[in-house]
């Protein structure tokens, strides 16, 4: 666990890397993040409002710059009201860094984005759209959006009717990923065509 002092040197660090030598939009908006980051962590564990308002600017800064990574992990700590904003800016704000970042390409950010609408999060509960951004990020490889698809279509999950062969498209796809469960669950329903899957239904992998 990253002590104070050892989070504090890292800021200053950080902070005169910035002021010193100017870099590259990528390089600032990686500094902006860890900085925003280290920030955020401290600010957290204070109960800092003035410490959390420091944080998103920085990396609000770092957005600026184009970074879809930044859009996408300020987008997701926004929907977890991580920041001093009320829930309402909160998730408008999250879910629309989410959406920029899923146009992107970004598979993380098309996962979280379908969770939300799946969820209802900040957003009415919408089936289809949860699905679009599901098949999005599927389509870039993405382990959990493969899972909650795999899991969905073998036991009729989340709007759609069962469809086994589909389930199994999605399991033979996290076999190449070396998952476990999916190999399974590939291998159970080629013998018995059974329907519930193994497996955490909410599409994250357990941790071994």
């Amino acid at each position: 666990q990253l002590r104070r002092e050892d989070g504090e040197a890292a800021r200053l660090l950080l902070e005169r890397a910035l002021a010193l030598a100017p870099p590259s939009p990528s390089e600032r908006a990686d500094a902006l993040m860890l900085l925003g980051g280290l920030i955020l962590t401290q600010a957290l564990k204070e109960q800092d409002e003035v410490g959390q308002r420091q944080a998103r600017l920085l990396m609000e800064e770092a957005v600026a710059l184009g970074q879809v990574a930044a859009h996408t992990t300020l987008g997701t700590l926004l929907l977890l009201q991580l920041f001093e904003l009320d829930q309402e800016e909160s998730l408008k704000r999250g879910l629309e860094l989410l959406h920029i970042a899923a146009l992107a390409d970004d598979g993380d950010a098309q996962f979280r984005l379908a969770e939300a609408y799946r969820a209802g999060h900040g957003t009415p509960q919408n089936w289809e759209q949860a699905q679009h951004w599901l098949e999005m990020a599927a389509a870039l490889g993405h382990g959990d959006a493969l899972r909650r698809l795999a899991h969905c279509y073998a036991e009729g999950l989340d709007g759609v009717a069962v469809d086994l062969n589909r389930a199994r498209q999605y399991w033979r796809r996290l076999v190449e990923q070396d998952d476990d469960d999916a190999a399974f669950n590939l291998a159970v329903s080629a013998q018995h065509g059974q329907q519930h899957a193994r497996g955490n239904q909410d599409g994250h992998r357990p941790a071994a």
